[in-house]
């Protein structure tokens, strides 16, 4: 039985991390896409999740939400983590709540309307620039986050930091090394062959709450 996985239909928000990692991993899935609040309302109340939110994954007799938990999860299960040796568990730890602070300060200024008028203040404001300086040294020389081998964290750092390349290219574009870690990502097989797939689409990437990313372009 496949795994199924919740999330707004067309939207790739908090979805796309936990998208590129089952297709990384070859794993089959059924996508339940829902296209309204009275949709996603009318499962909610029956699908018995601790904490009912979106995304969601049931995987047999396991059911979660919440996006991190649920990466965590099939990184264990898929073996796209770390479990060797504390020292690593703390640096894997530790990248991913940079990537998650990532997504979090970018979908403040997705929500803003004035951060939207002017794109590079709204980054210096929350001083993006100097994070994504902080995650280049911290990767030093490695390949991926980890080192060679790719984890869940880079799926997350590739889907948050496309939406600012989205939102602001200059963000990225003046960022070699950025830049080329985005790349490596996108050669993944998998991964390179759903971006340069006819559904594949950069936006949207919010909800119509947001002032910025919900149409498609």
């Amino acid at each position: 039985m496949p795994l199924i996985l919740g999330y707004w239909a067309s939207i790739r928000g908090r979805f796309e991390p936990i998208h590129l990692l089952l297709l990384h991993s070859g794993v089959d899935f059924e996508f339940k896409k829902y296209t309204s609040l009275s949709e996603w309302a009318a499962d909610k109340a029956s699908m018995r999740f601790d904490f009912p939110n979106l995304p969601y994954l049931i995987d047999g007799d396991v059911k979660l939400t919440q996006t991190l938990a649920i990466l965590r999860y099939l990184a264990r299960k898929l073996n796209l983590g770390v479990k060797t040796c504390e020292p690593e568990i703390r640096r894997m730890d530790l990248i991913e709540q940079q990537a998650d602070e990532v997504m979090q300060l970018s979908i403040r200024i997705f929500q803003s309307p004035e951060a939207v008028k002017n794109p590079e203040k709204s980054l210096n404001d929350v001083q993006m620039p100097s994070k994504l300086e902080q995650v280049v040294k911290f990767m030093g020389e490695n390949k991926f986050v980890r080192g060679d081998n790719v984890t869940y964290v880079d799926f997350m750092f590739y889907s948050y930091l496309d939406y600012l390349r989205q939102y602001y290219p200059d963000i990225i574009t003046k960022n070699a090394a950025i830049s080329s870690y985005l790349d490596r990502i996108e050669a993944l097989p998998a991964v390179n062959k759903y971006i340069n797939g006819e559904n594949f689409h950069r936006l949207p990437i919010t909800g119509p709450w947001a002032s910025w990313g919900n149409k498609r372009q």
